[in-house]
């Protein structure tokens, strides 16, 4: 890599052959390697995942998940009045795996599409209250605009 190239953070770039394989062909990694969901893949299986990502419209997705949805909660209905009628109890743990079973459907309908959102670190915290702290997204909070109101700079509040 030349300094005329720039910094580029996506790809890595071996000085030797590595002994590492792609996770989804098992081919050695010769040239370059891709991060997917913790997996590392070869260039050829990064495209081909991506791909398979695209596939169908963002509504057939919306779709699929909706249908999926329902027939999980008529399934779970299903089940929770059926131990109710044989057992005459109405229990609550029922309804948790019904609603585990939904979520699984809908996952399953959206093609895993989706996902756990991710915590963002704090970078602003109340010296007064370390608690109240603020990803610096979204709207300020109180504490913050009381303060920088009061005449105090932003950069008091980073945390070190």
């Amino acid at each position: 890599m030349t300094a005329s190239d720039g910094l580029q953070f996506e790809r890595a770039e071996f000085d030797q052959t590595p002994t590492t394989e792609c996770a989804a062909c098992k081919a050695p990694l010769a040239n370059y390697y891709y991060d997917v969901n913790g997996r590392t893949v070869c260039e050829k299986c990064r495209y081909a995942i991506e791909a398979s990502l695209n596939d169908g419209s963002a509504l057939g997705r919306v779709g699929r998940a909706f249908g999926a949805g329902l027939v999980a909660a008529i399934l779970g209905s299903a089940l929770y009045y059926a131990i109710a009628a044989l057992t005459g109890y109405e229990l609550g743990l029922i309804a948790i795996v019904v609603g585990f079973g939904v979520g699984s459907a809908v996952r399953w309908g959206s093609g895993g599409r989706g996902g756990k959102g991710r915590k963002v670190a704090a970078k602003y915290a109340n010296p007064a209250d370390p608690t109240e702290t603020w990803t610096g997204r979204g709207r300020k909070p109180r504490w913050l605009a009381a303060k920088l109101k009061e005449g105090d700079r932003i950069e008091k509040f980073l945390i070190k």
